[in-house]
């Protein structure tokens, strides 16, 4: 899940961008940040607590990996209509609408519950 996220988030999603150039700098130093970040949690998760041997099959793995996905995808969808908001050569400022924003005045609050069910 780890690998999943982070790698999206440091390598697919800049180059994903509209008329936003990024610098080989920017995409290495997100890849840099993104993967120390995930080998901290990862060492944390893996090495530093102690698991039965049932844990993959227990409830609460099955109901944080069934919301993982949620938020991924959620993040996905999310990051998709904010990128596709103006047309090519447009300016201004664009309200989202569609799926989650329709009851929410922009798109923030499911980025930001995406993002954080990542975690």
């Amino acid at each position: 899940m780890f690998i999943t996220h982070y790698s999206h988030r440091s390598l697919i999603y800049p180059f994903l961008q509209k008329n936003k150039p990024h610098t080989t700098i920017t995409v290495l130093s997100a890849f840099l940040y993104c993967s120390t970040n995930a080998f901290i949690q990862s060492c944390s998760l893996m090495i530093l607590h102690k698991y039965d041997s049932d844990w993959f099959q227990h409830p609460t793995t099955i109901l944080g990996t069934v919301l993982w996905g949620f938020g991924f995808f959620t993040n996905l969808y999310s990051d998709y209509q904010l990128r596709n908001l103006r047309k090519p050569g447009e300016t201004g400022y664009k309200i989202p609408q569609g799926q989650f924003s329709q009851d929410l005045s922009s798109l923030c609050i499911p980025l930001v519950y995406a993002e954080l069910s990542l975690l």
